[in-house]
């Protein structure tokens, strides 16, 4: 259940927020970790019982998901939703932007 919702989640997130030149590794690298906890999955559950497997295996998805709480909206959807000011303050934030200026291209790209 855990990896399910991130799988829906995640690659919109990603698409949405990640700069263009990345935007591609960071979408593939969504399958290389879901092979990872699929190898992970099979180690560890012949190791342990499947109780304590699914409380493993939850604890990153926890934590990922109390993480995303703090996680600005994306950009995008600020701006269908008329929040320009909120947008720009979000992509400043994700972008590790000192200026209005060095954000203004990718606004103006998303508009």
């Amino acid at each position: 259940f855990c990896g399910g919702a991130f799988t829906l989640i995640c690659p919109i997130y990603v698409s949405e927020t990640a700069e263009d030149s990345v935007r591609g590794v960071l979408s593939s690298t969504l399958a290389l970790f879901i092979v990872a906890g699929i190898l992970f999955t099979y180690i560890v559950g012949s190791f342990t019982s499947w109780s304590v497997l699914s409380m493993i295996s939850a604890i990153i998805p926890v934590i990922l998901a109390i993480g995303m709480f703090f996680m600005p909206d994306t950009p995008r959807y600020l701006l269908m939703k008329g929040k320009d000011q909120e947008a720009r303050k979000a992509l400043k934030w994700l972008r590790g932007a000192e200026t209005d200026e060095q954000i203004e291209p990718e606004i103006k790209a998303v508009i």
